[in-house]
């Protein structure tokens, strides 16, 4: 898994990143529908 920064490796970071973001979107939603 110790892979060079490759395109495949850049993609992997974008995914990890978006993802990261989806979740913190998902939370914001989940407390203001909470409130």
């Amino acid at each position: 898994m110790n892979a060079p920064p490759t395109e495949d490796g850049v993609s992997g970071s974008v995914a990890l990143v978006v993802l990261a973001i989806c979740c913190a979107m998902m939370a914001v939603l989940l407390v203001l529908a909470s409130t």
